[in-house]
């Protein structure tokens, strides 16, 4: 009897063994279950980022480029996020509302702080951006790691154009340097058919002008020695003549003041005598006049 319970307790007891074998593997299928849901849920989500874009164009060699609308082309194709292109105040409100999962904003001056990499002290680029917290950092990190890699291929982009108008400005320059290579070449021929080759004809023709010359130059030079000679000889009867008619004029000046002074005495004397003369002869004719009127009395 002992025996048939004894085996009636261990009968239960791995009926009891086995219950709980299976419901432990039952738990275990469900969170497997649910963790794969889980997953799936989280790589078929597809995250929503708001792009800001205040960017301005700005010119670079003479060419306006825009990089702000760049990158707006650049993640129009990725169908694995929603990128939705907002105004900043749109962006903020639906980042507060928690309706989108991250928010990047693109400055004004982005292209001007870029085509800034040929200046002296060129101007950093910044690109900022925020994501909501997230409960789970599978997700969080995975949309991180696609801003992060969005923002490197737009910065691959970016140097691959600045490498681009770099060598397209060599190009330029060695075009330009064959065009002043060829005129040069160009010029020397002509200075070789056209000037090089009549000189050599005419150098004896030189030589003779250079003796014609040499030959007028001592001439010219004899002459301004001649005229150097009359010169200084004229200049010393000048200054002779000077100093006699200097010497002699204080005589001069005495022989006029005798000769005025003569002339004076002379006229006053001439004046008198012409005044005694006018009042002699007046007095001879007043008295002829009495002497008639008297008569004229008389014979009346």
């Amino acid at each position: 009897m002992n025996k048939q319970l004894d085996k009636k307790m261990k009968k239960r007891h791995w009926i009891i063994i086995t219950s709980l074998l299976v419901a432990l593997i039952a738990l275990l299928g469900v969170f497997v279950y649910l963790t794969i849901g889980t997953k799936k849920k989280e790589v078929v989500a597809k995250p929503t980022i708001a792009l800001v874009n205040e960017d301005t164009a700005s010119s670079f060699n003479k060419k306006d480029y825009n990089f702000g609308k760049d990158f707006v082309s650049l993640v129009s194709g990725d169908s694995k996020y929603n990128w939705q292109v907002v105004s900043r105040y749109v962006a903020d409100r639906a980042y507060a509302d928690k309706s989108v999962d991250a928010v990047i904003y693109i400055p004004q001056a982005f292209s001007h702080d870029i085509l800034t990499l040929e200046d002296i002290n060129p101007i950093k680029s910044q690109v900022n951006y925020k994501l909501q917290f997230s409960q789970s950092a599978l997700s969080q990190n995975v949309l991180n790691d696609k801003i992060t890699s969005v923002l490197k291929d737009f910065n691959q982009n970016i140097v691959k154009m600045y490498y681009a108008s770099v060598a397209g400005n060599i190009s330029e320059a060695q075009n330009n340097m064959n065009d002043v290579i060829t005129n040069q070449g160009n010029v020397l021929t002509n200075l070789s058919n056209d000037v090089y080759g009549p000189f050599q004809s005419t150098t004896q023709n030189y030589s003779s002008v250079i003796s014609s010359a040499n030959g007028l130059k001592s001439e010219n030079s004899a002459w301004i020695s001649s005229q150097n000679s009359f010169t200084k000889s004229t200049q010393s009867m000048l200054d002779s003549t000077s100093k006699t008619f200097t010497s002699q004029l204080t005589g001069l000046k005495q022989y006029f003041d005798t000769q005025k002074q003569i002339a004076d005495v002379n006229l006053k004397n001439g004046n008198k005598g012409i005044t005694d003369q006018s009042e002699d002869d007046q007095k001879v004719y007043f008295k002829q006049f009495d002497d008639l009127h008297v008569k004229g009395h008389a014979k009346m």
